[in-house]
């Protein structure tokens, strides 16, 4: 096994996301695909929920131990709280499993689903719980592209075959290489220094014309251990350099060394950047956008990096008038993330025009209408939809450009779906935006969301299941009176990430 990681919490409310957001960067480290680390935060979420909804005793410690090998994944959560009820005399999970119907919603069944190894255990003498859970993964040892370019042609056939468990590309010139690598991609470049059509330094420089290699690792070979070479190779931006005679285990060494090193600063650098860019495109709802007949609040989650959800909220300066835009840009990676950067900016902009003081439906015409314009001459790569619920005193309007229907949600927590008014922004040239009236009564509300919030791909059984766990959150807050704010903030600590899930909520109070 990998070294343990840790990580340590104290009891509080906010417990779950706090483990969450704590294990995600635990789990960057790891070697697990997108959909087992939903797994995990998955599970470590029902777990500390249940620590807010079940214990009698409240933890005052909660340790997360993270470890794992190349076959086995294995995550230990130990608190000091109360054991699950011993009146259900639950000797193992599967005890559990049978007795939920009776734990008040444990919801311990989906952890047996989801895990390889699942269990539970009571430390009396330690007062201490225990879970474990452990995932089967695939072994990470991957098959590497590697381009290799040497005109020693004894050399490259010993290159070859010391890198064979790999998928290589060989080229005794480095000008062919260059013509190939203009077209492909691969993993990382391994290149001799001295050859007669060019030297590794120039190829080396000729290939940043190439964007797409602008972050490939490259390794060179030499056979000068000069100090003078070393300084050029560096100020070359070389990842690593190789004497000869190359011997099999340094060249496996050095490639795997210097492949993850750069997939880990790559990491770091797009996690970092799409922190900062999703704090600007989903800024929470604060006491600026204040209204005095509707109270409104903002939830955010991010799946994976990039994601292309954002939001704007404008008020005018009587806050009469309030414009609720909430936008879903076509893709799931770091681009469209930055797609949904500009069409946040050409929004923002729109609003320090005179069309903020429009009628709401005058507004939302001219905001569809202008942005599908942007989008179609200067921005026909990104397509979107985008949702405006726009409110002048007792008038409200939606206009909806191919969101998933928003929910009315009445004042006993009944959802109703809003409608769909036009298509996604950015496809028709001259498309028909027609808002819609919405009426609302003082206690109820209206959900706008963009679809990872119910959308579970390929399992419409999921969706069904997670659409009507929402309506039955909603219900009880309602008829117990509780925040209806809170209680859409403890759904989407629950339920598993598939996408970006944006989501503001609109209440009237008076």
């Amino acid at each position: 096994m990998f070294a343990p990681k840790s990580i340590h919490f104290q009891y509080s409310d906010n417990l779950p996301r706090r483990a969450r957001q704590g294990l995600q960067n635990m789990l960057l480290h790891a070697p697990l695909k997108d959909s087992e680390r939903n797994k995990i935060l998955l599970a470590v979420t029902e777990i500390c929920t249940n620590y807010i909804r079940h214990s009698q005793t409240k933890p005052t410690q909660i340790q997360l131990n993270m470890s794992w090998s190349k076959t086995l994944f294995q995550l230990n959560i130990d608190d000091n709280g109360s054991p699950i009820p011993d009146d259900f005399e639950i000797s193992s999970l599967d005890d559990l499993l049978a007795a939920e119907p009776n734990t008040s919603g444990y919801g311990m069944a989906i952890l047996k689903s989801e895990f390889d190894l699942c269990d539970y255990q009571r430390f009396a003498d330690q007062q201490k719980n225990s879970w474990q859970l452990s995932l089967f993964i695939a072994d990470t040892s991957q098959r590497y592209k590697i381009a290799i370019i040497d005109d020693d042609a004894l050399q490259l056939n010993m290159l070859n075959m010391y890198l064979e468990e790999h998928q290589t590309f060989l080229f005794d010139s480095p000008i062919s290489a260059y013509d190939w690598l203009k077209h492909n991609h691969v993993d990382i470049i391994v290149s001799d220094v001295y050859m007669p059509e060019m030297d590794g330094l120039a190829f080396r420089e000729r290939l940043r014309d190439i964007s797409h290699l602008n972050t490939t690792p490259f390794i060179f070979l030499t056979a000068d251990n000069q100090e003078a070479l070393e300084s050029n190779i560096f100020r070359s931006d070389i990842d690593d350099f190789i004497l000869k005679p190359v011997q099999k285990t340094k060249i496996l060494n050095v490639i795997e060394r210097v492949i993850q090193r750069s997939h880990n600063l790559l990491l770091q650098a797009y996690t970092l950047l799409d922190s900062e860019v999703k704090q600007q495109l989903r800024k929470p709802i604060d006491a600026a956008h204040k209204n005095d007949r509707y109270r409104m609040a903002s939830f955010s989650r991010s799946a994976h990096i990039g994601g292309g959800d954002c939001w704007h909220i404008e008020t005018n300066q009587d806050k009469n008038n309030v414009h609720a835009i909430l936008c879903d840009v076509m893709g799931h990676d770091i681009k469209a993330c930055f797609n949904a950067s500009r069409l946040h900016g050409f929004i923002q902009a729109m609003s320090t025009l005179p069309l903020c003081h429009l009628d709401a439906p005058s507004y939302s015409l001219q905001l569809f209408n202008a942005t599908n314009t942007w989008l179609s001459k200067s921005a026909p790569e990104i397509i979107t939809t985008m949702q405006c619920l726009s409110i002048e005193k007792e008038q409200i309007y939606l206009t909806n450009s191919a969101g998933l229907p928003p929910f009315i949600i009445s004042q006993n927590g009944h959802l109703a779906s809003l409608p769909i008014t036009g298509p996604l922004l950015g496809l028709y040239s001259d498309p028909d935006f027609s808002p819609t009236p919405v009426m609302m009564d003082v206690g109820e509300s209206i959900l706008l969301f963009t679809d990872g919030l119910v959308e579970v791909p390929n399992k419409p059984e999921e969706e069904q299941q997670r659409l009507k766990h929402l309506s039955e959150q909603i219900q009880y807050a309602k008829r117990h009176h509780h925040p209806l704010a809170e209680c859409i903030e403890t759904f989407l600590e629950e339920i598993p990430l598939n996408d970006d899930i944006s989501v503001i909520l609109i209440e009237k109070i008076a």
